[in-house]
């Protein structure tokens, strides 16, 4: 494939991983049965695989995914009478350092991740799988982005980042399951 062919699958991924967000996994009238119950979050890979080194292991880190996200879904409405799990494959983590914020326009913690809905009764997938992106917050590069992650990194550390990048997913999901976009 030429130089060509490789830009336009690149922004093709893109568009798709940012497009299938606004698209609920269901009907209406199912959306509002839906109650999560659980989620389960894998991210050995994408932790081994970070540009940035994280210092926390693989299990700390999916179990601050895990407990952000869905607290932040959880939060977000309860009372369905059909209960789901949510799977998330994360497969790209960011956990910015001083020096990454100050050189590029990354200063915040971001989360590639993969979920498929699942009955919890009979582990059925419910739609297709859906491809998100989320963010800690909307700080930028520069010298006002080095310096606020530095006093992000400074007060919380990488698992505070990793828990903002993980309610920004909650989010996200939170509009994929319910049609809602929490506050």
């Amino acid at each position: 494939m030429d130089r060509r062919g490789f830009i336009i699958a690149g922004a093709a991924s893109v568009a798709g991983l940012s497009g299938c967000v606004s698209e609920p996994v269901s009907n209406a009238s199912d959306l509002r049965s839906f109650n999560v119950v659980n989620m389960r979050v894998e991210a050995d890979r994408a932790v081994a695989q970070a540009e940035k080194p994280i210092t926390l292991t693989p299990v700390q880190v999916e179990e601050i995914i895990r407990q952000n996200a869905l607290g932040t879904v959880q939060a977000a409405r309860a009372g369905g009478d059909r209960d789901v799990i949510i799977d998330v494959l994360v497969g790209r983590i960011f956990v910015p350092t001083v020096a990454s914020a100050g050189l590029t326009a990354r200063g915040a913690a971001a989360i590639d991740a993969t979920i498929q809905v699942r009955d919890a009764r009979t582990g059925q997938a419910i739609g297709a799988p859906r491809g998100l992106r989320a963010h800690a917050d909307q700080r930028f590069g520069g010298l006002l982005g080095a310096a606020l992650t530095a006093e992000a990194l400074q007060r919380n550390g990488q698992a505070g980042e990793i828990g903002l990048a993980g309610q920004a997913l909650g989010k996200r999901i939170a509009g994929i399951v319910y049609g809602i976009r929490p506050a």
